[in-house]
């Protein structure tokens, strides 16, 4: 009796020593987030075979999940953006054109605001929101860093090409001059000057915030400009681009002959209500830069601002990879909006064409297979998804997209999925893995088919055998989508500014004229 009494006694002094079970289940480790968006960069990449030099990113494509089908939700900077980073389509919320989130959707919980709520550090650079004055929703950022101090008493806009920025004489080329856009210009600036630019500074801080330890986990927003125009980068990133192995892209013509209307005369999709169509980046500057001699010109200053950017993402990437961060980390990269260079006689975005809507998009990190997945998705999906790898509980509000942690495991299962963009309110297209519908507020139609034309030459719309096709891709867009929201290029809203804070005001109609423009 007194041996079992002893082997009794050290029985219970081993539980004892036992960890005692949680009745609860134990929350997985949740790994950091880096976001990083660029503004405008199309599939020219290194990654996806185009003529881009991009190293950095190639390197992340080939430990990542690549999506060459990856659609933005609309075909302007701010909607796609504002549509990310709420997970709400603009048909839902009426932010079709040039509406400030902050502004229209106060009540919503923006993907950095939803993280910080759930324990995150939730940290901020450069162009995540868009880049004019009142754009950025700081709310949930425990900092968000400027890289110009002035930034913070002006409503936080980001203006990468102005002072203190180094930027030359403008017109820095010709182009600008003859096709009446400011903006569409291009200057190899001084080597000398690169640490001194917005998106270098920007990249600096961000590296310094991604390799260093955390107290807890932490999600990082950071926004390049480029490629945005104008393209004023420095003389090393043109040097990679001679202008004789340029290779601007096939146009064939009479390319716009099967498309409803006359695209000569108007354009199709996303004219401003308030400015002239050459802002569309249509007829006639194509022709304009073709006769001028400038095709190849443009080109080299777009691809020269890729590089660029790709120079100051690889400077976040080794920060990341040499530091405590690397294996704990979801690293997401997107571009707001594709971009023509010269595809369908058109120039920069505003269309529902295939060059507008598909952006380059990387999944990298833990979880996450290393591959391709062909399927279509939309940048919509970003925030369900980043919610399903975090072990985030979903926010208040409904979210449009689609969680694509499925696919991230095993890619070479493709979900069934059709993606809706918007352009201006009235205006959509429908892209499903096969299709492209595209309806215009006046009724026209275009319908292509991906897999035979991936290019878009070839609208099927006018063949009657395809009635029944566009008929059941029409019924995908919404029968009565969301009116537009107050507008700031329609002067409908002002900004007010107060120290390092502002809000949004509506006007009564014809009160000011806004000298925002749309992007």
């Amino acid at each position: 009796m007194h041996a079992f009494a002893k082997r009794l006694a050290l029985v219970l002094a081993a539980l004892l020593l036992c960890p005692v079970p949680d009745s609860r289940t134990a929350e997985p480790a949740r790994p950091n987030v880096l976001v990083i968006v660029v503004d405008d960069m199309n599939d020219w990449t290194g990654f996806a075979g185009g003529q881009g030099v991009t190293p950095n990113l190639d390197r992340l494509a080939a430990r990542g999940l690549v999506f060459p089908s990856m659609q933005a939700p609309a075909t302007f900077c701010t909607p796609s953006r504002t549509a990310f980073l709420t997970g709400v389509h603009p048909a839902t919320s009426g932010h079709y054109r040039n509406q400030p989130a902050l502004f229209g959707m106060p009540e919503i919980a923006t993907l950095p605001a939803h993280f910080a709520s759930a324990g995150y550090k939730v940290l901020g650079a450069g162009k995540v929101f868009h880049h004019m004055h009142g754009y950025l929703d700081r709310r949930g950022y425990a900092e968000y860093f400027a890289w110009n101090p002035a930034n913070r008493e002006k409503g936080w806009p980001l203006l990468p090409w102005a002072p203190p920025a180094p930027t030359p004489k403008r017109p820095a080329s010709a182009i600008p001059t003859y096709t009446g856009t400011p903006e569409f210009d291009f200057a190899a600036l001084d080597d000398a000057v690169e640490d001194r630019m917005a998106d270098s500074i920007d990249a600096k801080w961000a590296a310094e915030q991604v390799g260093r330890a955390h107290d807890r986990p932490f999600m990082m927003t950071i926004g390049f400009y480029a490629p945005h125009k104008p393209n004023y980068v420095p003389k090393k990133y043109f040097d990679l681009y001679p202008l004789e192995k340029i290779r601007p892209p096939h146009v064939p013509v009479n390319d716009l002959a099967d498309l409803p209307g006359d695209p000569h005369v108007k354009p199709l999709c996303c004219l401003s209500p308030v400015k002239s169509p050459l802002n569309s980046g249509a007829w006639p500057i194509h022709k304009e830069i073709v006769d001028h001699g400038d095709w190849r010109v443009a080109i080299q200053g777009y691809l020269a601002a890729m590089s660029y950017a790709d120079a100051q993402i690889g400077r976040v990437l080794d920060a990341l990879n040499a530091g405590p961060n690397r294996d704990n980390t979801v690293v997401v990269f997107l571009s707001d909006n594709g971009y023509h260079l010269g595809e369908k006689e058109k120039w920069a975005k505003h269309s529902l064409w295939q060059r507008t809507t598909g952006v380059p998009f990387i999944m990298a990190g833990p979880g996450i297979r290393t591959g391709r997945y062909d399927g279509v998705a939309s940048l919509l999906d970003i925030y369900p998804t980043l919610l399903s790898l975090t072990h985030v509980a979903a926010p208040a509000h409904h979210l449009d997209g689609k969680d694509l942690r499925a696919v991230l495991s095993n890619p070479a299962k493709p979900m069934d999925r059709q993606v809706l963009i918007a352009g201006n309110e009235g205006e959509f297209a429908v892209v499903t893995d096969r299709w492209r519908y595209i309806r215009y507020l006046d009724g026209g139609e275009e319908l292509y088919d991906r897999h035979a034309d991936p290019n878009e030459w070839v609208n099927l719309a006018r063949d009657p055998a395809r009635r029944k096709l566009m008929d059941g891709l029409a019924r995908l867009i919404p029968a009565h989508p969301a009116k537009s929201k107050p507008d700031v290029e329609l002067g409908q809203v002002k900004l007010v500014v107060d120290g390092q804070d502002f809000h949004w005001e509506a006007v009564p109609e014809g009160e000011i004229r806004a000298s925002d423009t749309p992007d």
